[in-house]
């Protein structure tokens, strides 16, 4: 299931000012809101990978997911998966933040949690909890409050 979302992923404008996470565009400060043109780019980049998106919501849902991995090479293993991993959380991501700015009180955190923690700066913590800020630039306010599921 997942790998299916990973085939359906569509790659943002790497070279957009306005794209974080995926382009050049840098988030504001943390208490500041998305700039328009970022927050246009964004919801342009969700928009166009929404069928990946509700993929990915289903995939992980699954209780377990194995992917096919020849081992036999050792340390030379090919992982290609780690990479749709990675799109996926830079996505994930970019909802989480357009979903927050736009009021959300429920983002998603997925399997995809580390590299997610790394992209948005929070660790996942217990349903109805404050994230904990890990990285420089949390993507909630401090006054506002998220339940992570």
């Amino acid at each position: 299931m997942l790998t299916n979302a990973f085939a359906h992923l569509v790659k943002g404008n790497t070279n957009s000012p306005d794209l974080p996470i995926i382009g050049r565009g840098k988030l504001p400060p943390r208490n500041e809101p998305l700039s328009p043109e970022m927050r246009q780019a964004i919801a342009d980049d969700v928009a166009t990978n929404q069928v990946a998106l509700e993929l990915l919501e289903k995939g992980l849902a699954l209780k377990s997911c194995r992917y096919p991995v020849d081992l036999t090479p050792g340390y030379a293993a090919l992982l290609p998966h780690l990479l749709g991993l990675k799109k996926s959380a830079h996505l994930i991501a970019l909802r989480n933040h357009l979903q927050i700015e736009e009021g959300a009180t429920k983002i998603l955190m997925t399997v995809t949690d580390p590299i997610q923690v790394h992209t948005t700066g929070f660790i996942p913590t217990a349903v109805g909890k404050q994230p904990t800020a890990a990285l420089k630039e949390p993507a909630l306010p401090k006054d506002e409050t998220a339940t992570v599921f």
